[in-house]
């Protein structure tokens, strides 16, 4: 797809121009109520002290594991309480693998008239756990959920309860499952649609950094780049991909059929591309979505070269996901989500631009790449 090819191109360019400029010095489904949920989330809670004062900050770790063989997709916990503040603090995990684990933390205290107390009462209780201390902290809670969407109550002051809420989506890697569904979103990829979308990348918070001093000047340019990926949004008028996936392509789904059609989501294999990469048979990410762009390409367009440390170069795009909705009477895909981060990594290499030769080490950038379709662009 053009469109993505052409952004992919200009983000690596302005990274690695950025780069250069430094280096030469300037600058589940959720389930119905009878439907029987797997268990699949064991959560363990940490707090950095044993006692909560009335106005002391404590700290709390939540480490949150998938514990069923499915992976989990749109995984979105909250720690939620009506007497601490904040009452709630949220944490999105996109997906989530079998036996892999996540892990969110937080501040909180407890609100003033949490106790019940007039002030001066209050102070005695503070003054109290001062000197004689609360049992509290290294709650450790062995027993998942059994409901998707779920509630367990973690941490207590008195009478005071924190309480965790898990929601998140299954998709199964069962091979037969997974070759039905790449078949069936082949065959929806074939007839076309009459959709028009539009194609964001957004920057990823602290991953543009490089060794040495030129480090510490990567991180003035992060507004820079935030600001330009902002801007960096364009209109979409063809399905990503140069398809067809293969099975293989896929690590898991889910299927969900709707009122007016098929809902299916396809978690896809990670790429890992070099240098020199083929940006439309490179593996699962250039089928699914489309050609790609590459390193060599991008410097090619900046006019610049790499001198030597070519195969310290690569770009890998994780977490790529397709979302689409097929319509039960035409087949066709109505609406759909592509979503992949790409990440560019640099070992050491010498690289040339405009005559000016320097050499860029320990760097790293990364970007979300999502292409959203849902306005028809043609009227039925």
């Amino acid at each position: 797809m053009k469109t993505l090819k052409k952004a992919l191109a200009m983000f690596l360019c302005a990274v690695l121009m950025m780069s250069m400029a430094a280096l030469t010095g300037f600058a589940g489904e959720a389930a119905d109520a009878d439907e029987q949920v797997p268990d699949c989330l064991a959560w363990e809670v940490q707090f950095d002290r044993d006692a909560y004062g009335l106005f002391d900050t404590v700290r709390a770790t939540v480490t949150v594991t998938n514990t069923s063989d499915l992976f989990l997709s749109n995984l979105t916990l909250t720690a939620f309480s009506a007497d601490f503040a904040p009452t709630a603090v949220f944490y999105h995990q996109r997906l989530l693998a079998s036996g892999a684990s996540c892990t969110f933390s937080y501040d909180c205290r407890l609100l003033p008239g949490a106790a019940g107390l007039p002030f001066f009462a209050r102070l005695l209780l503070y003054l109290r756990e001062l000197l004689f201390g609360v049992v509290r902290g290294n709650a450790v809670l062995p027993d998942p959920p059994s409901v998707a969407s779920a509630q367990v109550a973690f941490g207590r002051y008195g009478q005071h309860e924190i309480q965790l809420y898990g929601a998140y989506d299954t998709m199964t890697a069962d091979p037969e499952t997974v070759a039905q569904t790449v078949a069936r979103y082949n065959a929806a990829f074939e007839k076309g649609a009459d959709l028009q979308g539009t194609m964001q990348m957004t920057y990823v918070e602290g991953s543009l950094k490089a060794g040495g001093g030129v480090g510490a000047i990567m991180k003035q340019l992060e507004p820079a780049l935030r600001k330009a990926l902002e801007k960096n949004r364009g209109t979409v008028d063809t399905l990503p991909g140069s398809g067809p996936l293969l099975p293989e392509d896929v690590l898991a789904v889910s299927v969900r059929e709707a009122e007016n059609g098929t809902e299916m989501t396809l978690l896809l294999a990670e790429q890992q591309d070099g240098f020199d990469a083929d940006p439309v048979n490179g593996g699962a990410v250039a089928r699914g979505f489309g050609p790609l762009s590459s390193v060599k390409s991008a410097l090619d367009e900046l006019g610049a070269t790499v001198e030597s440390g070519e195969d310290t170069i690569t770009m890998t795009y994780t977490e790529p996901s397709i979302s689409v909705t097929v319509d039960s009477a035409t087949g066709k895909i109505v609406a759909g989500a592509w979503h992949f981060r790409i990440a560019i990594r640099v070992g050491q290499a010498q690289m040339s631009l405009n005559g000016v030769s320097a050499t860029l080490k320990d760097f790293e950038a990364a970007v979300d790449t999502d292409i959203a379709f849902s306005t028809p662009a043609i009227a039925a």
